[in-house]
């Protein structure tokens, strides 16, 4: 079960079946934020978790917010007690300009361990304790407790922040990405800077028909050649404008050839 479907189950322990075990008395106002938060939070990922602005300069989802804000408690709720200054804690930017990754697409997540955690003996890689017991005391709240608890603080914090208890308003501002310049084109194009979208960075589709097309795109370009004494070459951020598209670029796919053997060299 990966870290989608926990958001999911977020709103199932809050709105469902779990409310006491979890510390909150169905029917109040408590457990109707929880249970409005939980929904909001299921909404952004029943649109497939977008990261894109509309004209208003925002994304539309309040869920996004509250999402950021409650993985990054949740995660020091979690581990903090256990591993101290070894936990690796959440980064979201919100402005990029010495990186492109963060943990909301970042090879290397900390959601492994997070889900593992949630899922407990029945991970198809069991964790080594129960993560979401106290070091200190040698009591476990349970893990929805702790779910909800951070939750909890999660809306006080963004109340606190937008001045509003009305969730609606709690709109994440436009996201944007400067691309590090490996190849030199901040010299010749300034810097290129592009909204995040929830994708990666390089995609291709390959269609396996008897005569082979595939599309491409690799943001903002792709060139192995950048000429002396001129102005850089134009592939470097060329395909810029069809990333910001969702666009693709054709990518020629050559018919199979059989590997020719160069030399039969055998190991003494």
């Amino acid at each position: 079960m990966g870290i989608r479907r926990w958001r999911r189950r977020l709103g199932h322990t809050i709105a469902r079946a779990r409310l006491r075990r979890s510390g909150v008395t169905p029917g109040s106002l408590d457990a109707s934020r929880l249970a409005g938060a939980a929904a909001l939070i299921e909404a952004w990922r029943d649109a497939r978790a977008p990261l894109l602005a509309d004209a208003t300069g925002t994304i539309a989802h309040p869920g996004v917010t509250i999402y950021r804000e409650w993985r990054i408690r949740v995660q020091r709720a979690t581990f903090a007690d256990e591993l101290g200054d070894h936990r690796r804690g959440i980064f979201y930017f919100d402005r990029a300009t010495l990186s492109n990754w963060d943990d909301s697409g970042l090879v290397f997540t900390p959601d492994s361990l997070f889900v593992r955690a949630l899922e407990g003996p029945a991970a198809a890689l069991p964790p080594s304790r129960d993560y979401f017991a106290d070091v200190l005391t040698g009591t476990s709240p349970g893990r929805d407790q702790v779910l909800v608890a951070a939750l909890r603080d999660t809306l006080s914090t963004l109340t606190a922040r937008f001045g509003t208890l009305e969730m609606a308003a709690w709109l994440t501002p436009r996201i944007e990405v400067r691309y590090f310049d490996d190849a030199g084109s901040d010299l010749y194009f300034g810097p290129t800077i592009v909204q995040r979208a929830n994708r990666i960075a390089f995609d291709f589709v390959v269609e396996l028909l008897p005569e082979a097309t595939g599309r491409a795109i690799l943001a903002p370009g792709n060139s192995g050649f950048v000429p002396v004494g001129v102005l850089g070459t134009r592939n470097v951020n060329d395909q810029l404008a069809l990333y910001d598209a969702f666009a693709y670029r054709p990518w020629p796919l050559r018919a199979w050839e059989e590997p020719t053997l160069v030399e039969d060299f055998a190991f003494p």
